[in-house]
């Protein structure tokens, strides 16, 4: 929040909260901060428990996009009631059907549940991935014919973000790499523009 406040022009702050053990009132915690976002991941039940519908229905009312982690977590701290399957893509699913005017993003296009997050990108209005992965992780395994086959229609990548999930000096090699990864694809400047950072910003609440 510190750093937020000291460079509005350079950062947009997501804060995190564990679902299940943050409440409703950590979302106004948020707006205070100068927060434009809400990130989770680790949720002690699945993401679509009716349970944390309060969290998702006051981020909704302020404009909050909600990133999710999706897919298989890994985690350095002990922590009790950590369950990947809690964060599967089609949980959103249900939250999509449920807060129409909620953005949600599905972080890490699902790993390994690829299919299932891109599918509901491409099929409901409100519902984003991203392709953020380590250098040596899911990405390094995946080739031009991979994302071509799950973003088969040219509109889809208005719903796809860029993000680089690696540590500030490798962020450039990231960029490189998926600068590299939109011209084998072929990629408009439309396209590009959206992918690189214009969807991201066109969900983001005023400041």
């Amino acid at each position: 929040a510190e750093a937020v406040r000291a460079h509005p022009d350079r950062l947009i702050g997501f804060r995190y909260l564990r679902l299940g053990v943050h409440r409703v009132q950590d979302v106004d915690l948020a707006l205070d901060g100068g927060f434009r976002g809400l990130k989770f991941t680790i949720p002690l039940r699945p993401y679509d428990d009716p349970d944390y519908f309060p969290v998702y229905e006051q981020a909704q009312q302020h404009g909050l996009p909600c990133l999710f982690h999706t897919g298989i977590v890994t985690t350095r701290r002990y922590l009790h009631g950590v369950s990947s399957a809690n964060m599967r893509p089609v949980h959103l699913d249900t939250i999509a059907h449920e807060f129409p005017r909620l953005n949600l993003i599905c972080a890490h296009l699902g790993m390994p549940w690829y299919e299932e997050a891109a599918a509901i990108a491409r099929i409901l209005p409100n519902v984003y991935v991203d392709l953020s992965g380590a250098p040596l992780g899911w990405r390094a395994q995946k080739d031009v014919a991979f994302f071509r086959s799950l973003f088969y229609r040219p509109d889809v990548w208005a719903k796809v973000i860029w993000g680089s999930d690696v540590h500030v000096h490798d962020l450039e090699a990231a960029l490189r790499r998926d600068q590299a990864l939109a011209e084998d694809l072929a990629l408009s400047p439309e396209q590009r523009s959206a992918y690189f950072g214009g969807t991201l910003l066109s969900l983001l609440p005023s400041p």
